[in-house]
Protein backbone atom coordinates (compact mmCIF):
# COMPACT_ATOMS: atom_id res chain seq x y z
CA UNK A 1 0.00 0.00 0.00
CA UNK A 2 1.07 3.38 -0.90
CA UNK A 3 0.63 6.27 1.52
CA UNK A 4 -0.04 9.57 -0.10
CA UNK A 5 0.41 12.66 1.97
CA UNK A 6 -1.75 15.59 1.19
CA UNK A 7 -0.33 19.02 1.80
CA UNK A 8 -2.76 21.40 3.29
CA UNK A 9 -2.64 25.06 2.36
CA UNK A 10 -3.52 25.95 5.95
CA UNK A 11 -0.13 24.88 7.27
CA UNK A 12 1.81 27.88 8.60
CA UNK A 13 -1.37 29.78 9.38
CA UNK A 14 -0.67 29.52 13.09
CA UNK A 15 2.80 30.99 12.64
CA UNK A 16 1.47 33.88 10.57
CA UNK A 17 -1.28 34.55 13.13
CA UNK A 18 1.28 34.52 15.98
CA UNK A 19 3.52 37.01 14.16
CA UNK A 20 0.61 39.36 13.43
CA UNK A 21 -0.59 39.23 17.06
CA UNK A 22 2.97 39.80 18.34
CA UNK A 23 3.45 42.83 16.09
CA UNK A 24 0.08 44.23 17.18
CA UNK A 25 0.83 43.74 20.89
CA UNK A 26 4.31 45.27 20.53
CA UNK A 27 2.85 48.27 18.66
CA UNK A 28 0.29 48.89 21.39
CA UNK A 29 2.93 48.50 24.12
CA UNK A 30 5.25 50.93 22.29
CA UNK A 31 2.43 53.48 21.97
CA UNK A 32 1.55 53.20 25.69
CA UNK A 33 5.20 53.58 26.66
CA UNK A 34 5.55 56.67 24.46
CA UNK A 35 2.43 58.29 25.94
CA UNK A 36 3.56 57.47 29.48
CA UNK A 37 6.96 59.04 28.85
CA UNK A 38 5.41 62.23 27.47
CA UNK A 39 3.00 62.42 30.42
CA UNK A 40 5.92 62.13 32.85
CA UNK A 41 7.73 64.97 31.08
CA UNK A 42 4.61 67.16 31.10
CA UNK A 43 3.89 66.52 34.76
CA UNK A 44 7.47 67.34 35.79
CA UNK A 45 7.28 70.56 33.73
CA UNK A 46 4.07 71.49 35.52
CA UNK A 47 5.70 70.78 38.89
CA UNK A 48 8.72 72.92 37.97
CA UNK A 49 6.42 75.75 36.88
CA UNK A 50 4.55 75.63 40.20
CA UNK A 51 7.83 75.80 42.15
CA UNK A 52 8.89 78.83 40.07
CA UNK A 53 5.53 80.57 40.56
CA UNK A 54 5.56 80.11 44.33
CA UNK A 55 9.18 81.29 44.48
CA UNK A 56 8.14 84.47 42.62
CA UNK A 57 5.20 84.89 45.00
CA UNK A 58 7.55 84.59 47.99
CA UNK A 59 9.83 87.27 46.55
CA UNK A 60 6.84 89.56 45.97
CA UNK A 61 5.56 89.01 49.52
CA UNK A 62 9.00 89.83 50.92
CA UNK A 63 9.16 93.02 48.84
CA UNK A 64 5.61 94.02 49.83
CA UNK A 65 6.47 93.55 53.50
CA UNK A 66 9.36 96.02 53.20
CA UNK A 67 8.06 98.17 50.34
CA UNK A 68 7.92 101.43 52.31
CA UNK A 69 11.65 101.30 53.07
CA UNK A 70 12.83 99.68 49.84
CA UNK A 71 11.22 102.32 47.63
CA UNK A 72 13.10 105.26 49.14
CA UNK A 73 16.45 106.89 48.60
CA UNK A 74 17.56 105.61 52.02
CA UNK A 75 16.81 101.91 51.54
CA UNK A 76 18.49 99.64 54.11
CA UNK A 77 21.41 97.44 53.17
CA UNK A 78 19.80 94.33 54.73
CA UNK A 79 16.19 93.24 55.22
CA UNK A 80 14.82 90.14 56.91
CA UNK A 81 12.33 87.84 55.21
CA UNK A 82 11.34 84.68 57.01
CA UNK A 83 14.45 83.56 58.85
CA UNK A 84 16.92 85.01 56.36
CA UNK A 85 18.76 88.31 56.37
CA UNK A 86 18.93 89.41 52.73
CA UNK A 87 21.56 91.79 51.36
CA UNK A 88 20.02 94.60 49.30
CA UNK A 89 21.71 96.25 46.32
CA UNK A 90 20.48 99.85 46.08
CA UNK A 91 21.01 102.26 43.21
CA UNK A 92 19.62 105.78 43.64
CA UNK A 93 19.64 108.24 40.79
CA UNK A 94 18.37 111.64 41.81
CA UNK A 95 21.16 113.52 39.99
CA UNK A 96 21.24 116.16 42.72
CA UNK A 97 17.59 117.10 42.11
CA UNK A 98 15.85 117.28 45.51
CA UNK A 99 12.36 117.16 43.95
CA UNK A 100 12.61 114.42 41.30
CA UNK A 101 14.34 111.17 42.17
CA UNK A 102 14.42 107.53 41.11
CA UNK A 103 16.05 104.40 42.35
CA UNK A 104 16.23 100.63 42.25
CA UNK A 105 16.63 98.13 45.07
CA UNK A 106 17.27 94.46 44.26
CA UNK A 107 17.58 91.31 46.32
CA UNK A 108 17.46 87.53 45.91
CA UNK A 109 15.80 85.18 48.35
CA UNK A 110 16.14 81.40 48.80
CA UNK A 111 12.67 79.85 48.78
CA UNK A 112 13.71 76.21 48.64
CA UNK A 113 12.00 73.32 50.31
CA UNK A 114 15.09 71.92 51.94
CA UNK A 115 18.82 72.17 52.23
CA UNK A 116 20.66 72.70 48.97
CA UNK A 117 24.24 71.73 48.31
CA UNK A 118 25.55 74.22 45.75
CA UNK A 119 28.62 72.08 45.10
CA UNK A 120 26.54 69.36 43.48
CA UNK A 121 27.28 69.15 39.75
CA UNK A 122 23.71 68.85 38.47
CA UNK A 123 21.35 71.41 40.01
CA UNK A 124 18.63 70.49 37.50
CA UNK A 125 17.79 67.41 39.55
CA UNK A 126 16.86 69.45 42.62
CA UNK A 127 13.68 71.20 41.49
CA UNK A 128 12.06 72.89 44.46
CA UNK A 129 14.97 72.22 46.81
CA UNK A 130 16.97 75.01 45.16
CA UNK A 131 14.16 77.40 44.22
CA UNK A 132 14.72 81.11 44.60
CA UNK A 133 13.41 84.54 43.62
CA UNK A 134 15.17 87.58 42.25
CA UNK A 135 13.29 90.80 43.04
CA UNK A 136 13.67 94.35 41.79
CA UNK A 137 11.88 97.35 43.32
CA UNK A 138 12.05 100.57 41.35
CA UNK A 139 10.58 103.92 42.26
CA UNK A 140 10.18 107.24 40.54
CA UNK A 141 9.23 110.38 42.48
CA UNK A 142 8.19 113.46 40.55
CA UNK A 143 7.62 116.73 42.32
CA UNK A 144 6.27 120.09 41.45
CA UNK A 145 2.69 121.21 42.09
CA UNK A 146 1.71 117.69 43.12
CA UNK A 147 4.14 115.00 44.18
CA UNK A 148 3.54 111.55 42.75
CA UNK A 149 5.36 108.28 43.22
CA UNK A 150 5.27 105.18 41.04
CA UNK A 151 6.60 102.00 42.64
CA UNK A 152 7.14 98.91 40.48
CA UNK A 153 8.03 95.52 41.90
CA UNK A 154 9.12 92.79 39.50
CA UNK A 155 10.00 89.43 40.94
CA UNK A 156 11.25 86.45 38.98
CA UNK A 157 10.92 83.02 40.54
CA UNK A 158 12.99 79.99 39.56
CA UNK A 159 12.45 76.31 40.34
CA UNK A 160 16.24 75.82 40.57
CA UNK A 161 19.21 78.10 40.59
CA UNK A 162 20.10 79.15 44.13
CA UNK A 163 23.82 79.67 44.65
CA UNK A 164 24.75 79.54 48.34
CA UNK A 165 28.09 81.23 47.74
CA UNK A 166 26.81 84.22 45.75
CA UNK A 167 23.42 84.33 47.51
CA UNK A 168 21.58 84.75 44.22
CA UNK A 169 19.73 82.77 41.53
CA UNK A 170 22.65 82.42 39.12
CA UNK A 171 22.97 78.62 38.82
CA UNK A 172 21.77 77.46 35.41
CA UNK A 173 20.36 74.12 34.35
CA UNK A 174 18.46 72.58 31.44
CA UNK A 175 15.22 72.36 33.45
CA UNK A 176 15.32 75.88 34.94
CA UNK A 177 11.88 77.51 34.73
CA UNK A 178 11.19 81.21 35.30
CA UNK A 179 7.88 82.77 36.34
CA UNK A 180 7.52 86.51 36.88
CA UNK A 181 5.07 88.62 38.87
CA UNK A 182 4.70 92.39 38.69
CA UNK A 183 3.12 94.82 41.13
CA UNK A 184 2.67 98.55 40.46
CA UNK A 185 1.58 101.11 43.04
CA UNK A 186 0.76 104.75 42.35
CA UNK A 187 0.83 107.26 45.16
Amino acid sequence: MKIIKKFSSSKGYTLLFAVIVSVLVLSIASFILSVSRKQAILSSSARDSVYAFYAADSGLECAAEHLDVLATSSAPSIITCGNSALPIVVTNTNNGDPINSAGVATFSVFTGTGSFNSTQNDPSTQSGAASCASTSISYVVTGGASTSTVITVITRGYNIGWDNLKKDCSVIGPRKVERALQYIRYE
